[in-house]
């Protein structure tokens, strides 16, 4: 009977050091989009590993190869994406014993006090519309930029914004922006725009409170939140965010990493990939390549030459006046948008009036771009205008 009993207690002695335990507890099951939470796995296993279709850790490396247990214990931080969802992360010990914990992730938008950002500087032809209507206008310094107005920057142009928590954005040319979410309640707030195209660069310079949000994405799935730090993000055939200064959280579809101070991270979004580098450039280097260089006048011509060109147009060798010349006013324009056969364009439409002496002639006309990289200005259209008249 004693030999019984010993020989039980020996097979349950050897089965928990077989298989083992683990058990895993989070701070939070119920997180924001972009927050995070800290989780403590307690294990007899040696190392632990992860699995999980839904956000990320600040290690990555317990997705791969694990990571080591120490004291019986590993704590790791959770990175919840920029999307509500319910995350089942697994967590494996190396005695191949299991357990999940499972995390709400959802989206609270701040709805307090409708706040604006100010033009502080432009140069170019740039151009906005608000939500309620489909016609551009041009952008001028000292306006207020609200929710849901877009910003258009054609070649040449260039807008810096500033806004309150010392948050400035900078917008290139060749770029394209819109601003979902723009909200404050006290030193609290919900700022979140759109790239869908070109290049910004961000300045918060201000530490933000944990409950605010300042959130960038694209016409993809990457998405960038911060609380205080300086990157740049560009949309285009990949999406790249930049990181100068401080940690900024980025997803991609629903994974979730960190990217810090002196990295880059490169989403290739058809492959679904995210791939953590080194900077490509500096951040002064960056910086000056965010205004367009200045345009260079045309070379004036010699007085000599202005006198004889004037001679030959204002008056005949006879001395008899010359004839009245044909002035035109080309500056009613207005831009905005249409779609033809399933396809998006830029619609500008002119409505001249060219004086012939006594007589006025008005003309109509609409051009069309399909790209925002052949978005005309002024200064290439008119020509072609004069020269099809």
């Amino acid at each position: 009977m004693i030999r019984k009993l010993l020989l039980i207690t020996v097979l349950i002695l050897s089965a928990i050091g077989c298989f083992g335990y683990i058990k895993a507890t989070a701070d939070s099951t119920q997180l924001q989009i972009g927050k995070e939470t800290v989780i403590t796995i307690e294990t007899d296993g040696e190392r632990v590993f992860a699995d999980t279709k839904i956000g990320g850790f600040d290690n990555p490396d317990v997705l791969f190869d694990g990571i080591a247990v120490k004291n019986g214990k590993v704590s790791l931080i959770f990175l919840a994406p920029y999307k509500e969802n319910v995350a089942y992360v697994k967590f494996t010990n190396s005695k191949k014993e299991s357990t999940e914990v499972h995390i709400t992730i959802s989206d609270t938008k701040l709805v307090a006090e409708a706040v604006a950002l100010k033009v502080t500087n432009i140069k170019g032809p740039s151009v906005y519309k608000d939500a309620s209507s489909d016609i551009w206008n041009p952008l001028k310094k000292d306006m207020l930029i609200s929710e849901g107005y877009e910003i258009l920057n054609p070649k040449g142009a260039y807008v810096k914004l500033n806004g309150p928590q010392e948050i400035n954005i900078e917008l290139t040319e060749n770029s394209q922006i819109i601003f979902e979410t723009l909200q404050k309640s006290g030193d609290e707030i919900d700022f979140r725009y759109k790239v869908k195209k070109g290049l910004t660069y961000n300045t918060i310079d201000k530490k933000l409170l944990p409950g605010s949000k300042f959130i960038v994405s694209d016409n993809q799935s990457v998405v960038a939140g911060v609380r205080g730090t300086r990157f740049a993000f560009e949309s285009g055939e990949k999406s790249i965010i930049r990181v100068f200064e401080g940690i900024v959280s980025l997803s991609l579809d629903d994974k979730a990493l960190f990217a810090d101070m002196n990295k880059m991270v490169v989403f290739d979004v058809f492959n679904k990939i995210a791939d953590l580098k080194e900077l490509d450039i500096k951040e002064d280097e960056l910086i000056k390549e965010l205004e367009p260089k200045e345009e260079i006048e045309p070379e004036k011509l010699p007085d000599e030459k202005k006198e004889d060109k004037t001679e030959k147009s204002g008056s005949t060798s006879d001395n008899k006046p010359a004839e009245e010349a044909v002035t035109s006013d080309l500056t009613n324009l207005n831009i905005g948008n249409v779609k033809k056969n399933g396809t998006n364009y830029f619609i500008y439409s002119f409505a001249p009036e060219f004086k012939f002496g006594f007589l006025k002639l008005g003309i109509g006309l609409n051009a069309y771009q399909k790209e925002l990289t052949a978005l005309c200005t002024m200064e290439y259209l008119l020509p072609q205008i004069v020269q099809i008249l």
